[in-house]
């Protein structure tokens, strides 16, 4: 059920993120001009930075924030002999709509089924 608008509350402040490097900075002269805001975005006040690695601290950053987290995931789970909480399972579910919906789109909007692989392992072999 919906709330009135006055019982919500505005936290765009804590998901904008702020740059991590300026875009001229000289460790991205070879990223394209137009793809470099992609790697500078920084974290958001949202983010929970103290749960990464000290060598991440002011690191270039992309995708609002997540590139750090991902990469930390990632390794944790390498180390833990776990699944990341982005795993393949999870990737297919977030990416096939989209391949999916852009064959439909081109044979004017038919629809067409997406297959779900089924949920991960409970452990990573």
């Amino acid at each position: 059920m919906w709330q009135d608008k006055k019982d919500v509350q505005d936290i765009s402040d804590q998901l904008d993120t702020r740059p991590s490097i300026p875009l001229d900075d000289p460790s991205l002269a070879d990223v394209a001009p137009e793809l470099r805001d992609a790697f500078t975005s920084g974290l958001a006040p949202v983010h929970d930075s103290s749960r990464l690695p000290e060598e991440f601290r002011g690191a270039p950053n992309g995708h609002d924030g997540s590139h750090q987290f991902l990469v930390d995931d990632f390794v944790t789970a390498v180390n833990s002999g776990s699944l990341p909480p982005v795993n393949a399972w999870v990737a297919a579910r977030f990416t096939l709509p989209g391949i999916v919906a852009h064959a439909s789109a081109q044979r004017n909007g038919e629809r067409l089924p997406i297959r779900d692989f089924g949920d991960a392992p409970s452990a990573a072999s």
